[in-house]
This record gives structure tokens, C-alpha cells and sequence, in this order.
């Protein structure tokens, strides 16, 4: 496998969230950074941050280049959603994870792995189990 990183999008404004960002960032290759409580300001960031991403790991076969996106708001966003189809028609492996509405982290004994029972493929156009 190549090169992974996990970038996570996180509201920076509370005070123990900056506390811990400091701690925590570049420690791993865990990457914490801030998106704010404003939804249109993080969706930006985010699709900003997939498009350098895409730019540092063009798709150069064989080494394939894959993008796992864990959210429960990007399947209804038209836009955000057809810049995975895009990536996805040029050769980038998409998935998309989408934890159900009633899910809670701190409950759940799986967490992370109970994220992914349901995983939509791009390539597929179809769900994932």
C-alpha cells in the first residue's frame, strides 16, 4: 500500500479543541485541522483540500490513488457529491462512507469499523457491504 493520511475536519473554536490541536497535530499521520461550525465554510475547505490532494497524487497507473470520505452531509450536497463522481471518472478510487443518523461514536464498541458497514463506490455507482 502506498502513502495514507486521515485529515480530520474539526470546529477549532472550543477552547480544549485548540488545546488539543496542538498537542495532537503532525504527531501522526492524523492530520486535525480546523473547519469551523460553519457548514458552507468546512465544505469549502474540504473540497479545496481533496483538489491538492488530487493535484499531489495524480492517478499514474498502476499505483492506484484511493479517497475514503467519512460524512453524513455529502450525499445530499449535489455539487460537493459530483466532484466525487468526477474524481472517480478520472481514475481515483472514491468511496464514501455515510454513518447512519441515530449513530453515535461513544456507544458503538466497533467504532470506527461500524462506519463503514455501508460504503458507496463511485466506480460501482452502487453500495458496498
Amino acid at each position: 500500500m502506498g502513502e495514507k493520511s486521515i485529515w480530520v475536519y474539526v470546529d477549532g473554536k472550543e477552547r480544549w479543541v485548540r488545546d488539543f490541536l496542538k498537542e495532537k497535530t503532525w504527531e501522526s499521520r492524523i492530520y486535525f485541522l480546523p473547519g469551523g461550525d460553519d457548514k458552507h465554510a468546512r465544505r469549502s475547505r474540504m473540497l479545496h483540500d481533496i483538489n491538492l490532494w488530487a493535484m499531489d497524487f495524480p492517478v499514474i497507473y498502476p499505483r492506484p490513488s484511493f479517497l475514503v470520505l467519512v460524512s453524513d452531509q455529502v450525499r445530499d450536497d449535489l455539487y460537493f457529491f459530483s466532484r466525487l463522481e468526477i474524481l472517480s471518472m478520472i481514475g481515483y478510487h472514491v468511496f464514501l462512507a455515510a454513518p447512519p443518523n441515530n449513530y453515535r461514536s461513544e456507544d458503538d464498541v466497533e467504532w470506527p469499523a461500524a462506519l463503514l458497514d455501508v460504503v458507496y463506490s463511485f466506480e460501482e455507482k452502487k453500495e458496498v457491504w
